[in-house]
């Protein structure tokens, strides 16, 4: 289990407010998080979720477009805390080279 929680900011570090984080159980297909464009991040870029061990899909929209994407993987080898950012580089099994919008 861990605890994805931080703040979601641009490539020169301005928090993206108003983006929605949806996570899919990989093995259920059941949205988790972002169900109808509900979860979205907060104030200062903030978003802070739990997800048990798993493979979930991690899609990151904002404007109606996807900025970031993949497919992770949570077991007992990652952090009990971690951001959105490191367990997209470090824990990611997928990662697509392209997004379309």
């Amino acid at each position: 289990m861990a605890q994805i929680t931080g703040n979601l900011l641009d490539p020169i570090g301005k928090p993206i407010v108003g983006a929605i984080i949806r996570i899919t159980s990989d093995s259920t297909e059941t949205v988790l998080y972002g169900v109808e464009g509900k979860e979205t991040t907060q104030t200062g870029g903030l978003y802070d979720f739990t997800l048990n061990n798993g493979n979930y899909l991690i899609e990151v929209l904002f404007d109606g477009v996807y900025i970031r994407n993949a497919v992770v993987l949570i077991d007992s080898s990652i952090p009990s805390v971690l951001d959105l950012e490191t367990l997209i580089k470090n824990h990611a099994t997928f990662v697509p080279s392209t997004i379309d919008s």
